[in-house]
């Protein structure tokens, strides 16, 4: 069950809502860090799986609520905009966001901003994961809404949680979060994870033979241009309400 608390009338905050995770066992509202206004405040009751379903229980407002598909993206956040990645970043961003996808990230810069950046200009919705107080560190500034996670795992648990990922090149974090989207490919259905092959095959193919397709090789999807993630979404969308 969630808790919405609205803010008080007329305060307001650049970025659109917050949503905060409560302290870990706990199911009432969480104590904000301090110099944060926000519109909405969501606690997380412990045990829930359903990211998707928390925000859109906050966006929906009460009534009827419209399910969107929700897409995390994973990359290394030492990525520049002068770097070899920026652009590659950007156009996922671009191609998520025109097939109606919000995008997820951990929030803060590289290739999390990269990919903002490009669902912002095509006019998509980027929510980010925070692991801390936005006043100690800020999202990067294409994020429009954001969830503040209790720590570094709490803000993987939240972004692995969407049943759709697509990965960047990265280092030992992206690692972790494929690894981990991975075990979750092999145990829950409805979960499909897009890895950039360029970059990631060679790396992980002695790992990824092992699985056969029934046990989740199937829903692997490797592609080289962000064009070709137009094909892999368009079996994600009939798939969301089987997400975790």
């Amino acid at each position: 069950m969630h808790e919405i608390y609205e803010s008080a009338k007329g305060i307001t905050r650049p970025g659109g809502p917050v949503h905060q995770s409560p302290p870990k066992g706990a199911f009432g509202p969480c104590v904000l860090p301090p110099r944060v206004d926000p519109v909405a405040v969501v606690t997380f009751a412990a045990g829930s799986l359903s990211l998707a379903d928390d925000l859109c229980a906050c966006a929906g407002g009460g009534g009827g609520r419209m399910r969107r598909l929700k897409v995390s993206v994973f990359g290394g956040g030492d990525w520049t905009q002068e770097g070899t990645f920026w652009r590659l970043g950007h156009d996922v961003g671009v191609v998520l966001a025109r097939e109606g996808a919000d995008v997820v990230t951990g929030g803060y810069g590289g290739a999390m901003e990269a990919v903002c950046e490009g669902a912002v200009q095509a006019e998509g919705h980027t929510i980010g994961v925070l692991h801390t107080s936005p006043n100690i560190h800020p999202p990067n500034r294409f994020v429009q809404e954001h969830i503040i996670a209790q720590d570094y795992l709490d803000r993987m648990a939240h972004l692995l949680r969407v049943p759709f990922a697509v990965a960047l090149p990265g280092s030992s974090g992206t690692l972790a979060e494929i690894t981990m989207s991975l075990a979750l490919l092999q145990r829950r259905g409805g979960r499909s994870l897009a890895i950039y092959a360029p970059y990631w095959k060679a790396r992980l193919l002695p790992l990824f033979q092992e699985i056969s397709p029934g046990a989740g090789g199937d829903r692997l999807f490797w592609w080289e241009r962000p064009e070709e993630l137009r094909e892999w979404l368009s079996g994600a969308i009939y798939d969301e309400d089987d997400s975790a």
